[in-house]
């Protein structure tokens, strides 16, 4: 494998799913299926985000996306209440990444370092 072309989110909450992956971090919005899936798009990679009432005993996602101007990018998101899991980039494969999520039920809490 080479590049992922699917990712499935399970999510509680459809609405706030699409406020968050759309309007937040830009994913286009290709079409909402009953108040259950949402299709987006980012980059070429399809994203079906998916409401479940159990979503929290479902496996999380790790979504890795390329930004310019990380720092800019960071306070961006800052502003609109999204939280990082650690406060400065970590070493990874391709470059460096900075998890990050909505404050909620199931949310990594953030760490120390």
């Amino acid at each position: 494998m080479t590049d992922a072309r699917t990712v499935t989110v399970y999510v509680g909450d459809i609405q706030e799913a699409r406020e968050f992956y759309c309007s937040e971090l830009g994913f286009d919005f290709i079409a909402q299926y009953d108040n259950r899936i949402l299709q987006l798009r980012n980059k070429g990679v399809l994203f079906l985000i998916e409401r479940i009432a159990d979503h929290l005993s479902k496996p999380s996602a790790t979504i890795c996306t390329r930004t310019n101007g990380l720092t800019q990018e960071v306070a961006r998101l800052q502003g609109t209440g999204t939280v990082f899991i650690h406060k400065t980039p970590r070493p990874f494969p391709e470059e460096i990444y900075l998890p990050c999520g909505k404050p909620g039920p199931g949310f990594h809490k953030p760490s120390n370092n």
